[in-house]
C-alpha cells in the first residue's frame, strides 16, 4: 500500500508547494461537498477523505484517496485499533503509512528481540554469548533508535495530545527514555550498573503488531484482576489467621522450628498454601500430639480446596464474561470501521448504496494482488501458453514501455514523465516500476532466456520479449482478482439491488476470509489427465468400507512390534534403539504408512489432503520415524530419535469421540496458548532480570549451615551426596535464572530456594519469590480458565450444531450469470476480467470456504446475542429502513437508493452522514 500511495502523495505535495494546508474547519466543509476542489456539484461523490483535504486533484484522483482512507479503516478494524490514531490529514499520511508498512513491522520486532536476547551478552552474561560493554551498549542504542523512530512517526500523525492519552504508547516512550539514558551512562562508564530497568524491554516486543494476541492476553489478566485481588484478599485473611494461632499454638514446640516468631509462622503457612512443606510443618507437632493434626487438615481444606477452587470458579466466570464482551466490542468496533468506510464509497448519484466499481477501488487498496511479472514468469504452469525463456539477455523498461504504449494504441494517448514511472489510460494504471523489479531480477541472471526469437516479440537491441506473455500475464494477475471482487461483491448483495446498504457492507469482513472456487473445480483433481486411472483406483481403494479399518490394524501392528523389541533382550542401548527403530519391521511398517498417504494424495490431491490436521500429523510423523531410523543407523548414540515411531500410535486416540473433543479442544485453544505462553515468557524474563540483578554475586555452596535447608547445600569437591547439588539453582545468568523460575513455578521444594537466599541475603529477599508464586498463580488460574471455557465452547458447539450446520456455516454458495454481472454494473476491465469465468447465457455457481477459526464459530455460537447486540446499536443511531429504486438514466448501473417514502419532504442528500 505505501509503494502505491508515494507516487500520488508527492503529486499531491507538488500541486500544493508554497500553499498552506487547510484547518480542520476547511476539512469538516470537505465531507459536505464544499472544498475548494473544484465545482463539487460536478463531482459524482459523497464524504470526502480527509487525506486531500484543501488538494485541488480530479476527480479520478478524489477517489483513490477516498478508497484509501475506507481501506485503512477497515485495516484499523480488523485489527482493532482506535480511530482517534486515523490520519486526517496529508501531512500524516506518509508517517502514517510507514510505521504501517509490513517491512518496519518486521525491523520493528527484530530490534524489539535483540534487545531480550541482549540479556545473554550483558554481564552477569552466559559465558557462550558474552559481549565487551561497547558492543552489547551500542547494539542496544542502535535497537532502541528502530523503536524510536516508530515513536517519532507516530507523533507526527497523531500529536501528543492523543499520544498523552494512549497509556500504552505513554509507558513504551517512558521506557524507552530511561533505557537510552541508561544506555549512554553504561557506554560512557564502560561498566554495567544496578539495572533492574532492562525487565521492562519486553514493553516493546509485546507493543508489536506481531504480537497482537498477547496483548489482549494481557488485556484478559488485567480485566480479571478485580475478582482475583478480592479472593486474594479473602484468601490472605486466612493465611494471616492461621498464622497468628499456629505462632501461639507451636512458638514452644522447640522441635518445631517453623512458628518461631510471627514471620516464620507467616511463611511456613504461605508455603503450605503450595503443600510445598507438608506434612514437614506438621510432623514436630504431630508428636507432641495427634489433635494437631486438626490445625493443619483444617487449614489445607479451607484454603486449598475451597478458597483456591472458588478463586478458579470466579475467574472462569470472569473470564467467560470477558470473552462474550471482547466479541462484542470486536463485533461493534469493525462494525464502526465498516460504517466510516461506506461513508466514503457512496457517490451522489447512489448516496445510500457502495456502486460495484467502488467497492472494487476499496478492494484494491486493502487487499491487493501481489504477484509479480517475475513470479508468473517461474510459476506458470502451462508451457504451451509460456513464458519469457531467455538467459542472457536484459528487457529494458523503455522497451516495455513502448510496447504498452502500443499496445494499448487508442486507449493510452501518451506515456506520461519516466519519473512518474507509471504508464496511465482512464481504466487501468500498469506500473513500470514493477516491470523495473523483473529488470534488475532479469540481469541477476535469475530468469531464464528467450530460447524461440521467431515468436512474435517487441525487440530492441539488447532484449526480447513475448508479447503473448506479456499479454497473458497482465490478464491473468488482474482476472483472479477481478472475479474475486466481482463474488465477494455479488456475496454482500443478498438484496440484489446492485447496490450494497449499509447493512450490507457491515459484513464486509466476513467475505474477505472466503476462498473462491467454481464448482466445477470440486471435481476430483485427477479427472481429465493421465493420472485418472491411478486416482480413480486410489480413491476406490480409499472408499474401501474396510480401509480404515486395515490402517487402524497396521497401527495396532506396529505398537505391538515394538512392545515385542522392549521385552526382547539386548546387548547394549545402540542395540536396544536399533532394534526399537531401525529394525526390518520398523521398515516394515514405515513402507505400509508412506503407502497410505500416498492412496490419499492420489485420491484427494495434495491440497484438499493436507486440509485434514490428522493427514498432516500423520505423514509427519512417518517421515520423523523414516529420519530417525536412518539416523539412528548412521549415528547408533542418537538416542533421541527413538521418541519419533511411537507417534504413530496417537492416531488411535481418534477412535474415541471424547479424545477427538480433547483434541479439537486445543486446536481452538492453539492461539491462545501461544499467547499465554509468550506472557509465561515474558513474566519469566521480567522476574529473571530483576532476580539477577538481585541475586547474581551469592554463592550457595555450603551456604545454610545450621538452617533447615542445610544438607540441600552441602558441597564438596571430592564428593557431594544427592540433595546438595541445589547450589545450581541460582541467578548468575539468565539461562540458570530460567530454570530456577521454572522450578519455582512447579512448586515442589521451592521453599528450599528461598529460604537459602533468606539465608545468605536477607529475610526481605522472601518477598521476590513469594510476589513470583502469586504472580504465577494468577496466569496459570488464568490459563486454565481459558481451558474450561474453550472446552465448553466446543462441546456446546458440538450439541448444538449438526454437520450441515457447520458445512453452511464454513461456505458460501454464489448463483451467477454474465447477463446479471452486466446488471449490477460490470464494465471495462472488470468485465474483461469475468469474461472467461462467465460464459454468456449460462447461470455458474462458485463455492467460498472460509477457514474453521473460534471466531467463526463464535458467530454462530452467538449468534442470538449478536442479533440484540446490532439492534441495540441500531437503536442507538436511531436507524431508518432503507428501500431500493432502479435508475432510469443507465440500464447498466446500479440502482439509486432512496428512504422510505414515509418520510415528509424526503430528498436524496448529497452524501450519507453518520
Amino acid at each position: 500500500m505505501l509503494r502505491r500511495f508515494n507516487k500520488l502523495l508527492s503529486s499531491m505535495k507538488s500541486a500544493v508547494r508554497g500553499r498552506v494546508y487547510s484547518t480542520f474547519a476547511d476539512f469538516i466543509d470537505t465531507r459536505t461537498g464544499t472544498d475548494g476542489a473544484g465545482d463539487a456539484g460536478t463531482m459524482d461523490m459523497g464524504s470526502r477523505s480527509s487525506l486531500h483535504t484543501g488538494l485541488q486533484m480530479s476527480e479520478d484522483e478524489h477517489w483513490e484517496m477516498n478508497y484509501h482512507e475506507a481501506a485503512i479503516y477497515l485495516e484499523e478494524g480488523l485489527n482493532n485499533e482506535k480511530f482517534d490514531s486515523h490520519p486526517s490529514s496529508p501531512e500524516e499520511l506518509p508517517a502514517y503509512l510507514r510505521v504501517h508498512n509490513p517491512w518496519y513491522h518486521g525491523l520493528d520486532l527484530l530490534a524489539s528481540l535483540v534487545l531480550i536476547l541482549l540479556a545473554f551478552t550483558e554481564d552477569p552474561a552466559v559465558p557462550a554469548f558474552e559481549l565487551p560493554v561497547w558492543a552489547h551498549g551500542t547494539i542496544e542504542l542502535l535497537a532502541l533508535t528502530v523503536i524510536g523512530v516508530e515513536l517519532h512517526l507516530k507523533l507526527k500523525w497523531i500529536g501528543w495530545s492523543t499520544i498523552l492519552k494512549h497509556k500504552r504508547t505513554m509507558i513504551k516512550g517512558l521506557t524507552l527514555l530511561i533505557m537510552v539514558l541508561e544506555a549512554v551512562v553504561v557506554l560512557c562508564r564502560q561498566s554495567s550498573h544496578f539495572r533492574v530497568t532492562r525487565a521492562l524491554r519486553p514493553i516493546f516486543l509485546v507493543d508489536t503488531r506481531h504480537c497482537g494476541g498477547v496483548r489482549r492476553f494481557i488485556r484478559q489478566i488485567l480485566q480479571s484482576l478485580p475478582p482475583i485481588l478480592d479472593m486474594l484478599g479473602l484468601l490472605m485473611f486466612f493465611v494471616a489467621t492461621y498464622s497468628l494461632l499456629g505462632f501461639y499454638l507451636f512458638s514452644e514446640h522447640i522441635d518445631n522450628g517453623h512458628f518461631k516468631t510471627i514471620s516464620d509462622s507467616f511463611v511456613s503457612m504461605f508455603v503450605l498454601l503450595t503443600t510445598a512443606n507438608f506434612p514437614d510443618v506438621m510432623m514436630p507437632s504431630y508428636a507432641k500430639s495427634k489433635w494437631y493434626a486438626l490445625f493443619f487438615i483444617l487449614y489445607i481444606i479451607t484454603v486449598l480446596y475451597v478458597l483456591m477452587n472458588l478463586m478458579l470458579a470466579v475467574v472462569y466466570e470472569t473470564f467467560t464474561r470477558i470473552e462474550r464482551e471482547k466479541c462484542r466490542a470486536l463485533l461493534l468496533h469493525r462494525r464502526v470501521a465498516a460504517r466510516r468506510a461506506f461513508r466514503l464509497l457512496v457517490s451522489r448519484r447512489a448516496p445510500r448504496a457502495v456502486r460495484l466499481r467502488h467497492f472494487a477501488g476499496l478492494i484494491r487498496h486493502y487487499a491487493p494482488h501481489y504477484s509479480g511479472l517475475d513470479v508468473y514468469l517461474m510459476f506458470n504452469q502451462d508451457p504451451t501458453d509460456s513464458t519469457v525463456r531467455s538467459s542472457k539477455s536484459t528487457i529494458l523498461v523503455r522497451d516495455l514501455t513502448g510496447y504498452v504504449a502500443r499496445r494499448r494504441a487508442g486507449r493510452i494517448p501518451d506515456v506520461q514523465d519516466p519519473a512518474d514511472s507509471t504508464v496511465r489510460s482512464s481504466k487501468s494504471t500498469i506500473l513500470v516500476r514493477d516491470l523495473t523489479g523483473y529488470v534488475a531480477r532479469r540481469r541477476a541472471g535469475r530468469i531464464p532466456d528467450v530460447q524461440d526469437p521467431a515468436d512474435s516479440t517487441v525487440r530492441s537491441s539488447k532484449s526480447t520479449i513475448l508479447v503473448r506473455d506479456l499479454t497473458g500475464y497482465v490478464a491473468r494477475r488482474r482476472a483472479g482478482r477481478g472475479l474475486d471482487v466481482y463474488l465477494m461483491f455479488k456475496q454482500l448483495n443478498q438484496s440484489g439491488s446492485g447496490g450494497l446498504s449499509r447493512s450490507e457492507f457491515a459484513n464486509v469482513y466476513e467475505v474477505f476470509a472466503l476462498r473462491w472456487a467454481p464448482q466445477s473445480g470440486r471435481a476430483p483433481w485427477y479427472a481429465a489427465s493421465a493420472l485418472e486411472p491411478a486416482g480413480r483406483a486410489a480413491a476406490a481403494a480409499v472408499r474401501w468400507p474396510y480401509f480404515e479399518y486395515l490402517v487402524y490394524a497396521l497401527i495396532i501392528g506396529n505398537g505391538v512390534s515394538m512392545v515385542l523389541r522392549v521385552c526382547e533382550a539386548a546387548g547394549d542401548l545402540q542395540d536396544s534403539a536399533r532394534l526399537l527403530c531401525a529394525s526390518w519391521d520398523t521398515w516394515l511398517f514405515l513402507t505400509l504408512f508412506l503407502l497410505e498417504a500416498a492412496l490419499r494424495m492420489m485420491a484427494s490431491g495434495l491440497s484438499a489432503y493436507l486440509e485434514s490436521g490428522w493427514n498432516v500429523f500423520d505423514l509427519s510423523v512417518t517421515l520423523l520415524a523414516l529420519m530417525g531410523a536412518v539416523l539412528l543407523s548412521i549415528a547408533p548414540k542418537l538416542f533421541i530419535v527413538v521418541m519419533f515411531r511411537p507417534l504413530r500410535l496417537m492416531r488411535l486416540y481418534k477412535l474415541k469421540k471424547r479424545y477427538r473433543d480433547v483434541f479439537g479442544t486445543l486446536v481452538l485453544l492453539s492461539p491462545l496458548m501461544s499467547s499465554a505462553g509468550c506472557v509465561m515468557l515474558v513474566m519469566y524474563y521480567f522476574f529473571a532480570i530483576v532476580g539477577m540483578e538481585l541475586f547474581a554475586g551469592y554463592d550457595l555452596k555450603n551456604c545454610c549451615v545450621n538452617t533447615t535447608v542445610e544438607d540441600f547445600y552441602k558441597y564438596s569437591e571430592n564428593s557431594s551426596t544427592a540433595l546438595g547439588y541445589y547450589y545450581l539453582n541460582n541467578f548468575e545468568n539468565i539461562l540458570t535464572s530460567g530454570v530456577s523460575l521454572f522450578e519455582l513455578t512447579v512448586v515442589n521444594n521451592w521453599f528450599i530456594l528461598m529460604n537459602a537466599y533468606a539465608t545468605v541475603a536477607g529475610q526481605f529477599s522472601r518477598l521476590y519469590f513469594m510476589v513470583f508464586y502469586l504472580f504465577t498463580m494468577v496466569v496459570l488460574t488464568i490459563v486454565v480458565a481459558s481451558v474450561l471455557e474453550a472446552f465448553r465452547f466446543r462441546i456446546q458447539y458440538k450439541r448444538s450444531t449438526t454437520k450441515r450446520d457447520e458445512e453452511k456455516l464454513l461456505h458460501e454458495e454464489v448463483h451467477t450469470s454474465w447477463e446479471e454481472a452486466q446488471r449490477l454494473g460490470v464494465s471495462g476491465d472488470l468485465a474483461d476480467e469475468l469474461r472467461p469465468f462467465l460464459p454468456p447465457g449460462v447461470d455458474v455457481t462458485f463455492i467460498g470456504s472460509r477457514p474453521r477459526t473460534k471466531e467463526v464459530l463464535q458467530r454462530r455460537m452467538y449468534q442470538t446475542d449478536i442479533q440484540k447486540w446490532l439492534a441495540e446499536e441500531d437503536e442507538s443511531e436511531d436507524l431508518q429502513p432503507s428501500t431500493t429504486a432502479t435508475s432510469s438514466e443507465d440500464p447498466l448501473a446500479p440502482p439509486l437508493i432512496q428512504q422510505p417514502d414515509a418520510e415528509p419532504n424526503h430528498q436524496i442528500r448529497t452524501g450519507y452522514q453518520l
